[in-house]
């Protein structure tokens, strides 16, 4: 049997939420308005300047192709030492598993966990770059205050890294990246 305490309670609900929806709507209205107005104020403010920034890596990425696995470049070629890690390599099968670090629960490592399906975020700070991947959550530090990657002794006091050490400059609009101290396994 059902209630008739509830029915009056269900409609004054959803008259109640009717109508704060409908006062709601200027406030978005007038926040949207208020976007625009600021933005024009920019963009006035700054004559000559355009909406792109090619600097400005911010947000979300991820490869819209799913195959072959590559960085969009052809790779350059393998040192003697590359083609031998590379022959150690077995990769996984449909009838047994390869060799990949994650197969013992390592980190997927660099360079493969940025051909990975899974979206990376990068989030661009004056002095850094981080890029924030989701299949591990693991955060990759790109460091562009005018540092030296580091070498000798405290390339050595730090160890090896799944992502390595970065640093990085820009060279026009072309972010360019030294990464030393990868470790083996990745």
């Amino acid at each position: 049997m059902r209630s008739r305490c509830l029915a009056p309670l269900t409609r004054t609900v959803k008259v109640r939420a009717a109508v704060l929806i409908f006062l709601s709507l200027p406030a978005v209205a007038y926040a949207q308005r208020d976007y625009r107005v600021r933005f024009d104020e920019w963009h006035k403010a700054n004559p000559g300047s355009s909406v792109f920034d090619p600097r400005d890596l911010s947000g979300y990425w991820t490869r819209r192709e799913r195959n072959p696995f590559n960085l969009g470049t052809p790779a350059p070629p393998l040192t003697p030492a590359g083609m031998a890690a590379k022959a150690q390599n077995i990769p996984s099968s449909n009838t047994a598993p390869g060799n990949e670090p994650w197969h013992n629960c390592n980190p997927m490592g660099y360079p493969l966990l940025l051909i990975d399906d899974e979206p990376m975020e990068m989030i661009v700070l004056p002095d850094k770059i981080l890029q924030l991947f989701q299949w591990e959550h693991r955060t990759r530090f790109l460091w562009t205050d005018g540092r030296e990657a580091p070498s000798g002794e405290n390339l050595e006091n730090l160890g090896p890294a799944w992502y390595g050490h970065t640093a990085g400059r820009w060279d026009g609009n072309k972010l360019v990246l030294n990464t030393v101290g990868t470790d083996e396994r990745s």
